[in-house]
């Protein structure tokens, strides 16, 4: 027998001739198919790299922001205690000096409310040795001894430069 008389020989070669006209036909099909495949893919990475490297950009600028904005914060923390530390001092200062003026003026006031009792007290005494005196001149002396005393007293006045 021949090749092509047996059944097995023929479905090799209808076989044969498929998977052919399948690869000539087919396989570019399949070729560009996955070409387009892998051109989509490709796609796909490139897009996922361009966002990896963006986000890579942006983490990157906002740890720098973020150290920025700690760096100035420590910046306005220490001005702030630096100023705090300045009113407190100038505070103390004001407070020293107001107690100071206070002292002062209650010491003025005490020296005149003392020197006024001084002079209440000079007033009151002048006035009990003016009426003793009196007294006493009245009872111990005559009209002639009161003259006397009074022109001794005036004179004792002019001399002393008193008006």
């Amino acid at each position: 027998m021949g090749f092509f008389q047996e059944p097995t020989n023929w479905v090799l070669l209808s076989f044969v001739i498929f998977v052919a006209g399948f690869a000539y036909k087919g396989w570019s099909h399949v070729l560009a198919r996955l070409d387009g495949r892998i051109a989509e893919i490709s796609a796909e990475l490139e897009t996922a790299a361009k966002l990896h490297r963006e986000a890579a950009d942006m983490l990157a600028q906002y740890q720098a922001r973020q150290r920025d904005a700690l760096g100035e914060a420590a910046t306005i923390t220490a001005r702030a205690r630096e100023q705090a530390e300045g009113i407190r001092i100038r505070a103390e200062y004001d407070l020293k000096e107001t107690i100071a003026r206070r002292e002062r003026q209650l010491e003025e006031r005490l020296g005149r409310i003392e020197q006024n009792a001084i002079a209440e007290l000079r007033a009151a005494a002048a006035s009990i040795a003016l009426e003793a005196s009196e007294s006493l001149i009245r009872k111990g002396l005559d009209a002639k001894g009161q003259i006397a005393l009074v022109d001794k007293s005036t004179a004792s006045i002019t001399t002393s430069g008193i008006n």
